[in-house]
C-alpha cells in the first residue's frame, strides 16, 4: 500500500522517512539534540516554512504568534466539520476513479459488494478504504487513501477504526493488510494494533526494501 502520513515538506532532509524504516524516531532524536521543534509541528500551524531559517523553540514561538490567527481558524474549521463515513455507493465512484489504479469495471463490482467504505467533509468527498477477502475468509484492507488536505487530521485512523467495527459487525475475527517495509503506513499500522507477521518479495529481482512486502494481521477479539 502506497500511503505516507509524515507531513514534513523537507523530503530531502535523510531523516524523512521516506528515506528509511524508522519512521519519526530519527528525526525527533535530531531535534531533541539540537533544541529544535520537528517540522510537522510548524506545518500544522501554518504551512509555509520557505522563509524559516531556523527552527528552535524560540522561533517555533515567534512562528506561532505570527500565524496565530491562522491557527485559530483552522482549529475553528476542525470543530464544525462533520466527518463521517459509510458504504460507498454508485454516486461516489467517480470521485473515487479520480484517483484509484483499478479499472472502471472492478471499481463498480467492489461498491457493488460492499467492499469500499468512504469518508466525508459534510458534501465534500475526502478519500476511501477498499478491502477483498484473502483466502475468501479475511477482511483484508488494500488500499487507504485521502485527499492530501486531509491528511494528518486523525481521519486516516478513524476510517480503519469504522471499518474495523463493521467487520467485526459482520462476524469476521481477523484482519489484514500489508505496506512495503520502506513505508511509514508500517508504523500508523502497528500503532493501530496490526501485527507483522511475515512478507514476500513482489519481483523476481534482488530483494530490496522497496520490493518487500509486509503482512499484518490483527485479531479483532483482543
Amino acid at each position: 500500500m502506497d500511503i505516507h502520513f509524515c507531513t514534513c515538506p523537507v523530503k530531502s532532509c535523510d531523516l524523512h522517512p521516506v528515506h528509511h524504516k524508522l519512521g519519526c524516531d530519527l528525526c525527533i532524536k535530531k531535534n531533541l539534540e539540537k533544541g529544535e521543534i520537528p517540522a510537522c509541528f510548524w506545518v500544522s500551524i501554518g504551512g509555509d516554512l520557505s522563509n524559516e531559517k531556523e527552527f528552535t523553540v524560540e522561533c517555533f514561538v515567534d512562528y506561532f504568534q505570527r500565524n496565530r490567527e491562522q491557527y485559530q481558524l483552522k482549529q475553528k474549521s476542525n470543530e464544525t466539520s462533520k466527518i463521517y463515513m459509510r458504504i460507498a455507493n454508485t454516486d461516489d465512484i467517480p470521485a473515487i476513479l479520480q484517483h484509484e489504479h483499478i479499472s472502471e469495471s472492478v471499481l463498480k463490482n467492489k461498491v457493488n459488494s460492499n467492499e469500499i467504505y468512504v469518508a466525508y467533509d459534510g458534501d465534500t468527498f475526502i478519500g476511501w478504504l477498499r478491502y477483498n477477502l484473502f483466502w475468501d475468509t479475511i477482511p483484508f484492507m488494500n488500499m487507504l487513501f485521502l485527499l492530501p488536505n486531509y491528511r494528518g487530521e486523525d481521519i486516516g485512523r478513524q476510517l480503519v477504526q469504522y471499518w474495523e467495527k463493521q467487520m467485526k459487525t459482520q462476524g469476521y475475527k481477523k484482519l489484514m493488510t500489508s505496506t512495503q517495509q520502506n513505508e511509514h503506513a508500517q508504523h500508523f499500522y502497528v500503532a493501530l494494533g496490526y501485527v507483522a507477521t511475515g512478507g514476500f518479495v513482489q519481483t523476481s529481482e534482488a530483494l530490496t526494501e522497496e520490493s518487500l512486502e509486509i503482512i499484518f494481521i490483527k485479531d479483532l477479539d483482543e
